[in-house]
């Protein structure tokens, strides 16, 4: 668990080696989309 500069919550699983499917939760708890090297994708 882990916060963007902007204060989201970051939430990843690890999946069978592949990178860290990283979440994007904004502080309501709502998905803002898939991080991917460190950029929100929509």
């Amino acid at each position: 668990m882990g916060t963007t500069p902007n204060g989201n919550f970051l939430v990843g699983d690890w999946k069978n080696n592949s990178p860290w499917d990283i979440m994007a939760l904004s502080k309501d708890g709502n998905t803002l989309g898939k991080v991917v090297n460190g950029e929100i994708q929509k």
